[in-house]
């Protein structure tokens, strides 16, 4: 406690709790922003349309870990620029990869895989759950890099935005009753909001060392935070399932209305 005390004391003390105050506000008012909204999409939406929601949800937060391996939680740690933006190269590099392999996989399958789960409305929509998967995973490593360069008002910007785009747009688009892809855009730029401005606050750095950026380099980076995809990509995927797995065991055991209730 009393090493505690003495950090809070200190310069660098302060510059941690104004940092954590400063994304406390961003989360907090996306919260009130979320909760706000609450009635209207329920009133907008049928328990149907909240049902795919969900899983569609479920599905985005459960396979989005993949894309990146979880190397993007390595981004604030190495000690240079010049690391950090091998690692970021290597991730998006990854998560491009596992999109287009993702994207293949439900162009073919999307509509069995999708039955299994009673979830058949949502095969139309297959390429959006290709685009929120892909937002989600590069939405966090940007947020990750934004971490290391201390844009916390720009994180916490995002969060407001995402939080205040996605629900005026599901409100908007229900209102003109595009059902249930109001609620599936919604989710998208939700999940996707912000992401031109973590890009614009990172380019400048990112375009100093780009030619820092080799692939040995980059091998090397991965090869050192190995231990991540070992261990933190696993713990992730059980998180996500005992979070999500719920919503997919309803949806699979009873169709997508009883699950929307």
């Amino acid at each position: 406690m009393s090493k505690f005390k003495k950090l809070l004391g200190s310069k660098n003390g302060h510059e941690l709790l104004k940092n954590m105050a400063i994304l406390v506000a961003g989360a907090g008012s996306a919260q009130i922003i979320g909760l706000a909204s609450i009635p209207f999409i329920t009133r907008i939406y049928g328990p149907a349309d909240m049902g795919l929601l969900s899983a569609f949800l479920s599905l985005t937060l459960i396979v989005a870990p993949l894309l990146t391996l979880r190397y993007s939680v390595a981004l604030p740690l190495p000690k240079t620029d010049r690391m950090a933006a091998n690692i970021l190269a290597a991730t998006l590099l990854t998560s491009v990869a596992g999109i287009l392999i993702i994207t293949l996989a439900l162009g073919i399958w999307s509509e069995p895989l999708l039955k299994f789960f009673n979830m058949e409305a949502l095969a139309p929509f297959w390429w959006l759950l290709c685009m929120s998967i892909f937002a989600t995973s590069l939405y966090e490593t940007l947020s990750f890099w934004a971490t290391r360069k201390k844009h916390f008002v720009a994180i916490a910007r995002t969060k407001f935005t995402q939080t205040l785009s996605g629900s005026l747009t599901k409100i908007l688009l229900g209102l003109l009753s595009i059902k249930p892809l109001g609620l599936l855009a919604g989710q998208i730029v939700q999940q996707g909001g912000g992401l031109l401005s973590l890009g614009s606050s990172a380019f400048p750095n990112l375009k100093k060392n780009r030619k820092y950026v080799k692939k040995k380099r980059a091998l090397l980076a991965l090869r050192h935070y190995s231990d991540i995809p070992t261990y933190r990509l696993p713990s992730q995927l059980l998180l996500m399932l005992s979070i999500q797995g719920p919503a997919l065991f309803f949806s699979y055991k009873f169709g997508p209305a009883e699950t929307g209730q």
